[in-house]
């Protein structure tokens, strides 16, 4: 589906920081061997926040330098959250997969279902893919969605901080000698800012990615934190989104009449059957404005963003009964047609 572009989505998440905040420098860790303590300063913190640095040790953590927010990092909070509000709104049916599950089990990982069922022609992958790995990809399908690293930011003294921390003996509940930590983080009152794209996507998508962001701004509620030591009360984080805009690609333009339209609206009948699209855009039509044709495409910007992610989040409201549980999805493998050169070949199909 990615080999052509029909409609595309940008926008701005701001993440400000809310309390003490760490996405650890993953090359500077407690001193473990010899030569490792030797090298420690005293007073050296055992974690900091990640820098773009090319060395590989101690070197001038404590001068201000420039800290940012990697993409990987804030989609993979995305995406496990985004599971566990498709289980929550939706416990009577699996339609979300484990990732990590690698064994034969009701919730197996697509990547590792698909990687058995392989050579299965177009589409068989997404229509076989979950409600998340459709929009967050697998090892058989890419990612529909991109998050980019944030550009850095220099954190000014006032806003960085020292957090001890001490071991605590199993036996005895006293100090454990030897244990104790220390973190360098980022305080409350910091923000970066990565730039998000959704490309070739289905309108309930954008509706999952709503609650998210739903979850991220009312930080309060504390649902989602981010980074390194959640549990000591680190990675309070407030996401705020700027401006959005959505672009269609050919002749899916959205028109005179500026509707928000569904992958599943602009494709054939056919291509909706192979990929099982579900078709149907927003049936409001003063959503998009300012249309900036370019090209092979026009981008029209998003006048209201509560109502826009307001219609995408009614989407996934409308279709959400209607998507195949895993098992389901895995049952009906056998309805689907095998491809020409497997039967050509005689392989036996799973």
């Amino acid at each position: 589906m990615l080999k052509r572009l029909v409609n595309e989505c940008r926008f701005t998440l701001t993440i400000t920081t809310q309390g003490p905040f760490i996405i650890r420098e993953g090359r500077l860790k407690k001193p473990e061997t010899q030569e490792e303590k030797e090298k420690k300063v005293k007073g050296d913190p055992d974690s900091i926040p990640i820098r773009r640095v090319w060395y590989d040790d101690r070197r001038d953590f404590q001068r201000d330098q420039p800290y940012y927010l990697p993409g990987t990092s804030l989609r993979g909070v995305m995406r496990s959250h985004l599971e566990r509000i498709v289980r929550s709104a939706v416990p009577d049916r699996l339609l979300c997969c484990d990732p990590l599950q690698q064994k034969a089990a009701p919730d197996q990982g697509c990547s590792s279902w698909l990687d058995n069922h392989k050579g299965q022609g177009t589409g068989y992958a997404y229509k076989h893919s979950c409600v998340v790995c459709r929009l967050f990809g697998s090892t058989a399908q890419a990612s529909r969605i991109r998050i980019a690293d944030s550009p850095t930011v220099t954190v000014p003294a006032e806003k960085m901080s020292y957090r001890d921390h001490i071991g605590i003996d199993r036996f005895t509940g006293g100090v454990c000698s030897g244990a104790n930590f220390r973190d360098l983080v980022i305080e409350a009152g910091v923000s970066f800012q990565n730039e998000i794209m959704i490309r070739n996507f289905e309108l309930w998508q954008l509706g999952l990615l709503a609650y998210v962001i739903r979850d991220l701004y009312c930080w309060e509620d504390g649902r989602i934190r981010m980074g390194y030591g959640k549990s000591k009360g680190y990675g309070q984080v407030q996401g705020e989104v700027g401006e959005v805009s959505i672009s269609y690609y050919g002749p899916s333009v959205s028109g005179g009449s500026m509707r928000l339209k569904d992958l599943g609206d602009v494709l054939s009948a056919d291509e909706q059957a192979l990929y099982d699209l579900k078709p149907g855009g927003s049936p409001a039509t003063d959503l998009l404005v300012d249309p900036n044709p370019e090209l092979y495409r026009t981008t029209w910007k998003v006048w209201d963003n509560q109502a826009f992610w307001g219609a995408a989040a009614q989407a996934w409201n409308d279709h959400r009964s209607g998507f195949n549980s895993l098992d389901e999805l895995r049952d009906n493998r056998a309805v689907d047609s095998p491809p020409e050169k497997a039967r050509a070949n005689g392989e036996k199909q799973p």
